[in-house]
């Protein structure tokens, strides 16, 4: 069970023990904290913080899982990503350009670098909480943006002698999909940091 769910399994059980409680005529503590109107007051802030954690994370695993699929070449993932677009610009330049041009071999020593986060680490489902990224993961994630970026250079630099016929590895749509990951990893940090402390 997740801890939103746990969370909310015990909500319930305090709101039972406030309906519970307004049914003793003789209920009447001097403490106003465990007053019955404190009560009520209490279990309308806890819903609403909790409403507010549900959507948080909401938004966190809506990003986290657009960042896993543009980014690598992950298993029921789009093919359209930034780790085999890499590849394929690769290979572009190798047939156009020959194995011992230096824009190849150089996108070539980029792509040796690339380490995606292990597959074994899945998308939270529906109602678990997400985890913040880990240092590592995140780490991975901001280096891909940094190696996307040198490739675009590379094959912005080339100008016309890069025309490759694959739309998806055009420097233009590649460089979009770059930028893009870029804005998901700060739109990540900062849902993360949105997510209210109960």
């Amino acid at each position: 069970m997740s801890s939103q769910q746990s969370f909310a399994s015990k909500l319930g059980k305090f709101e039972n023990g406030n309906t519970t409680l307004k049914g003793f005529t003789n209920y009447n503590p001097t403490n106003v904290k465990i007053q019955i109107n404190s009560l009520v007051q209490k279990d309308t802030d806890v819903i609403a913080l909790n409403d507010s954690v549900t959507a948080s994370e909401e938004v966190l695993k809506k990003l986290q899982k657009e960042r896993k699929f543009l980014a690598y070449s992950f298993k029921g993932g789009n093919d359209n990503n930034i780790q085999g677009n890499m590849k394929a610009i690769e290979y572009n330049l190798r047939s156009e350009l020959g194995a011992s041009s230096p824009e190849y071999l150089k996108v070539k020593s980029i792509n040796q670098k690339i380490q995606p986060p292990s597959e074994k680490k899945k998308l939270p489902k529906e109602g678990e909480t997400p985890k913040k990224s880990n240092s590592k993961s995140e780490k991975t994630y901001q280096s891909l943006v940094g190696f996307g970026n040198d490739v675009c250079t590379i094959i912005t630099n080339l100008g016309t002698n890069y025309n490759p016929s694959n739309q998806n590895i055009t420097v233009e749509n590649f460089k979009a999909q770059v930028d893009r990951l870029k804005e998901l990893n700060a739109q990540i940090t900062t849902a993360e940091g949105d997510i209210p402390q109960q």
